[in-house]
């Protein structure tokens, strides 16, 4: 799913925004790709994508007042904000992303997937 919707990204042209905005560059879908193959497992909570007028990309999951967002640059620098309630964290990362990180994202994204399942159940 994540696939065809960085796909659709990719074919953004210059100026989707009707203003002046890059098109999405291929470094950023290949580094978003990578992120998302790295932290996801099947059951995770599916992300919502977002193209950035730099030619990056940004990936958010919301869960009960949390949120997890992760931009990439349209040179594939990444960077992550998380924000439980209102409390807020930031990390960057680069790719391939650390064992600390990922063991770390993961189990945040797990967490959240988790949630989500609580509260679609009601």
């Amino acid at each position: 799913m994540a696939v065809e919707k960085i796909n659709k990204l990719l074919a953004l042209p210059k100026g989707w925004d009707g203003h002046r905005a890059e098109p999405v560059t291929i470094e950023a879908g290949i580094a978003m790709l990578s992120v998302l193959f790295s932290v996801m497992e099947r059951r995770s909570l599916q992300p919502q994508l977002f193209p950035l007028a730099s030619g990056g990309i940004q990936v958010e999951w919301h869960v009960s007042g949390s949120s997890i967002e992760i931009e990439v640059a349209a040179d594939g620098h990444s960077g992550c904000a998380l924000a439980d309630g209102g409390e807020e964290a930031e990390m960057e990362f680069g790719i391939p992303i650390l064992r600390d990180e990922l063991a770390e994202f993961r189990r945040i994204l797990m967490r959240f997937s988790t949630q989500a399942g609580r509260s679609s159940a009601r």
